[in-house]
């Protein structure tokens, strides 16, 4: 394992974080795309639990075009031409909306246009979609 040591700072890296894992202070772990450091010594249970570590460094996942499934914080999604940015944990097996379209769960980055073809009554359509017609 590596150390990397800053003065009076001593980290441990871990890896990834696990379930029914061993923590120390100063460990410092990946989870989904961020790294953090644990504050208090303890057994990792089932979730990862936020009041026992520090966010270090916050990363992002390009996790491709949305569809159903399970969504972390900083998972970043193609929806609709536009790039989304995840900004709670929420998986699509839910009875409400998680597309991007719920402002609770998605933060929009980078609007777009994505090309649709032909315009069929049929289809429902989204802000940024191009259609030919007529």
């Amino acid at each position: 394992m590596a150390e990397l040591v800053l003065g009076r700072l001593k980290f441990h890296w871990k890896g990834n974080w696990a379930p029914s894992t061993a923590f120390i202070k100063d460990d410092v772990v990946k989870y989904g795309p961020t790294a953090y450091v644990c504050t208090e010594n303890h057994t990792s249970g089932a979730d990862f639990d936020f009041t026992k570590f520090e966010q270090m460094v916050e990363g992002i996942t390009w996790a491709g075009e949305w569809s159903a499934g399970k969504y972390e914080v900083n998972d970043i999604v193609n929806y609709g031409g536009a790039i989304y940015v995840c900004i709670a944990d929420h998986d699509t097996g839910d009875s409400t909306d998680t597309s991007p379209n719920n402002s609770v769960l998605w933060d929009r980055l980078v609007g777009g246009l994505e090309w649709e073809s032909t315009y069929d009554g049929s289809t429902t359509y989204q802000k940024g979609d191009i259609v030919q017609w007529g």
